[in-house]
């Protein structure tokens, strides 16, 4: 049976963003065996970036070799601020914020502090950390995250701590 496509999802995939890889061919430039083999593993892996962003991926392990797709990140542009935070692997704990609810916090992340994986919309709600949603509004031109808090509480949820990799398509 093959895939429906519709006006809202214009893609085969329904995570495909138009002019980036699609997820499952993000996901063969990381290298697994870098990435700690816990079950809670996280890799974001940076698809591109456009005015609004830089855009990306976010899978959970799946088993010894691969991530399944769990959403879409958002993080700032290169040009805002300090930018996305570097590449790497560090190390990551559940953790609920105040102000922003459940998250996962970030440990050892370089020329950063309080980086988070955590709820919001667009590039101004980030603050330098790594947004989550389960949607984007425009595969052809992603402006804005949706059903963030769906993700976020999952990840909070399901992943308690582990490792999370941070990688470009």
């Amino acid at each position: 049976m093959s895939p429906q496509v519709s006006r809202e999802n214009p893609q085969v995939g329904p995570h495909q963003f138009e002019g980036f890889e699609p997820f499952d061919e993000a996901m063969r430039s990381v290298d697994v065996s870098t990435v700690a083999r816990g079950k809670h593993d996280v890799a974001v892996v940076r698809a591109g970036e456009n005015a609004y962003g830089t855009w990306g991926y976010i899978g959970v392990r799946k088993n010894e070799s691969e991530f399944e797709f769990k959403g879409y990140t958002l993080e700032p542009r290169s040009s805002v601020g300090k930018g996305p935070i570097p590449l790497g692997r560090f190390s990551f704990r559940k953790w609920v914020s105040a102000k922003l609810g459940k998250t996962l916090r970030l440990s050892n992340v370089p020329g950063f502090t309080d980086i988070l994986v955590h709820v919001g919309n667009t590039q101004g709600d980030t603050q330098g950390c790594i947004l989550a949603g389960k949607e984007v509004d425009s595969l052809q031109n992603p402006t804005r995250l949706k059903n963030s808090r769906v993700l976020t509480d999952w990840l909070h949820d399901n992943c308690p701590s582990g490792m999370i990799y941070v990688a470009s398509a």
